[in-house]
């Protein structure tokens, strides 16, 4: 795993870390995620498949790595999404492949606290997370049982799930948030091959075709500059 990173003049490539030999998986098989802290410097979370473990990767402005193990409980880290809550602490969603469901690890400071987000049927696939201004954090992701396209948000107190698009649809998931704070996702529809959005309108979803020319959308990505 590498990272490119740009010094003003040039792309210099920082090694991060050997995470195995994956030839012939999917291509989420070997995930990462990039963000970049208040320091300006790069955070990257990623799946090990050697150790089968999730970890996170801090790179400080000498490009000298550092590098954790946030979960180490069986085979746990594909399809993870990095992204940093109101007080520039690290949150990762992703899929234990040893149990089949979706997992949250969380940094609050002194340690990781991990939690199970979904554990009904296999899900968990193609995460994508977002935190809201007030440190809410928000997932979309796939699930495989049912083919659907699936939304996770936590209340303070337990995560609350919902099913948002079905019949075929979810693989690639990308979430943000508009400015009112209400989440957008984009996402493809394998099932007739589309670019689709869905947007929470504050009563429910409302989902639309933006591409269908062609074998379109798979793997979208989806992003506002917020203006406040």
């Amino acid at each position: 795993l590498k990272l490119a990173r740009w010094d003003g003049q040039e792309w210099q490539m920082i090694t991060i870390s050997p995470v195995g030999y994956a030839y012939g998986s999917s291509p989420p098989m070997l995930s990462s995620s990039l963000r970049i802290d208040r320091q300006g410097l790069e955070m990257v979370t990623f799946y090990d498949l050697t150790s089968a473990d999730l970890k996170l990767a801090h790179i400080d402005g000498d490009g000298q790595v550092e590098i954790e193990t946030v979960d180490a409980s069986g085979n746990v880290g594909m399809y993870c999404s990095l992204a940093l809550d109101d007080l520039g602490n690290p949150g990762i969603s992703y899929f234990d492949a040893a149990h089949l469901v979706l997992k949250f690890a969380w940094y609050q400071g002194t340690r990781w606290t991990i939690s199970t987000v979904d554990a009904i049927g296999e899900v968990g696939l193609f995460t994508s997370l977002v935190f809201s201004l007030d440190g809410t954090p928000h997932i979309s992701y796939f699930d495989d049982d049912r083919d659907d396209l699936m939304y996770a948000s936590w209340t303070g107190s337990r995560w609350r799930t919902t099913r948002v698009d079905t019949y075929v649809v979810g693989i690639g998931t990308s979430i943000t948030l508009g400015a009112n704070e209400f989440p957008y996702i984009a996402y493809y529809e394998h099932g007739n091959h589309n670019l689709r959005v869905a947007i929470w309108n504050g009563n429910g979803w409302q989902t639309s075709t933006v591409d269908s020319g062609g074998q379109t959308g798979l793997y979208p990505s989806i992003q506002f500059r917020l203006q406040y």
